[in-house]
């Protein structure tokens, strides 16, 4: 039996740090977002203590606010009994992202209280005050922006050096004004994406895959999806976000019809999209394609996937593939998914406790698969970085307004090694 709405969100507050982990894991980077959410992760920081409540690095990347929530944010901000080391100093920055990713409009009547919190990262603080007054301009404003931005760099092939933060200032212009031309992002959307190492940036689908996200556009589903097969990252990594946010049954259809004849970066891509589609369709299309996929590897990812969803459906074809399929990095991941779901769902697994002393021996066979020196990426560009703010949190500050700081599992690692995230530097954000 599927769980509920509240089963989940109460499963935040679980005994078993992994159980909640995996809850709020459920939550990141997916349509299926309340202020009710938000208020489970504080209470449970409240009666576990902000070290052992729940991986930082599980938090979603956005949230909605309420005037409670927003309370017991800057009460955390506001707090003096945090250690002053490189975990309390995260913890302080990753509520401040949460913090500030909320709806500008529902943080301009509360900007100055905001702003007076004591632990607020000043680059925080700068970003939050742009993102508020970028609200104040109109959609037409927005455009006007962005196509002088886009003009101005077309002929670009890196935009490693460009300052971004004129382009993602006009597009919070664009979401916050009316009307919402939906016909200029699909039209955008329609541009052709080049390949190759000396192709332009894709400026163009780019913002408005963004856009299409924010705005939840249903119409750019077709479009989006296309996307996906780009040769070019960017693009197709802002795809998958912005259907990740839509979320629509269009979304899962789409995705499943086209997925097995499409290529490998495509069906990677699906893999970490149905991680962020929890309805029972998209659960049921997943393991309709598990059951198809021949590729070892991608029917790990789709049953990781299912599994997330935490639903009871999807235990028994993990259990059934991690009996049958040999072990490497991704199946111990699985392992460990379906035992902590399974323990939320308070399923029996047979294997149970010869998972457990199999897991004994993980980390030495883990550690021929993933990189044991992780350089620290600043993925925002650093132009808005302090150095009041800890190295660990520099690639999750808000430089991009749109593109969530979440790095997916099935795609490239931050670290540049060209392995998949899974493969090189999940462990250490796990």
């Amino acid at each position: 039996m599927q769980l509920s709405v509240s089963q989940i969100q109460q499963a935040i507050l679980h005994p078993d740090r992994d159980v909640r982990d995996a809850a709020v894991f459920y939550y990141s980077a997916s349509a299926e977002q309340t202020p009710d959410v938000l208020h489970q992760i504080l209470a449970a920081i409240e009666q576990y203590g902000w070290r052992d409540a729940v991986s930082l690095d599980v938090l979603p990347d956005e949230l909605p606010l309420d005037d409670d929530s927003i309370t017991g944010l800057l009460a955390q901000l506001n707090r003096d009994d945090i250690s002053n080391d490189a975990a309390g100093r995260d913890f302080y920055t990753t509520i401040a992202l949460l913090l500030c990713q909320g709806a500008p409009d529902r943080l301009a009547s509360r900007l100055d209280e905001i702003e007076r919190a004591k632990h607020l990262p000043d680059a925080i603080r700068t970003f939050l005050s742009q993102r508020v007054a970028a609200r104040e301009k109109s959609s037409q404003q927005g455009w006007e922006t962005l196509e002088a931005f886009c003009q101005q760099h077309r002929d670009l092939q890196d935009a490693e050096d460009v300052a971004l933060d004129e382009a993602y200032l006009a597009l919070e212009a664009i979401v916050g004004g009316k009307p919402v031309e939906t016909q200029k992002i699909l039209a955008y959307l329609d541009e052709p994406v080049a390949s190759g190492d000396q192709a332009p940036v894709p400026w163009r689908p780019i913002f408005a895959a963004m856009l299409a996200g924010e705005l939840r556009l249903d119409a750019a589903v077709p479009r989006l999806v296309a996307l996906l097969e780009s040769d070019s990252d960017w693009p197709g990594d802002e795809a998958m976000q912005a259907l990740a946010k839509i979320g629509s049954d269009a979304v899962v259809d789409a995705i499943a019809k086209r997925y097995l004849d499409s290529s490998l970066n495509f069906r990677l891509y699906a893999a970490s999209l149905f991680e962020r589609l929890h309805s029972p369709q998209a659960v049921e299309r997943c393991l309709e394609l598990l059951a198809r996929e021949e590729s070892s590897e991608l029917r790990c990812y789709l049953a990781q996937a299912a599994v997330a969803s935490l639903s009871p459906a999807a235990i028994d074809p993990a259990r059934a593939l991690l009996n049958t399929e040999p072990m490497t990095a991704d199946w111990l991941q699985l392992r460990t998914d379906v035992m902590t779901v399974a323990k939320l769902l308070e399923m029996d697994l047979p294997e149970r406790e010869a998972w457990l002393a199999e897991a004994q021996q993980d980390a030495e066979f883990s550690s021929q698969f993933y990189n044991p020196e992780f350089p620290v990426i600043d993925s925002t560009g650093g132009d808005m970085l302090t150095s009041a703010v800890p190295r660990k949190a520099e690639s999750r500050l808000p430089k991009r307004l749109f593109r969530p700081k979440r790095v997916g599992r099935n795609e490239p690692c931050p670290c540049g090694s060209g392995q998949k995230f899974k493969k090189c530097c999940w462990t250490k954000f796990r």
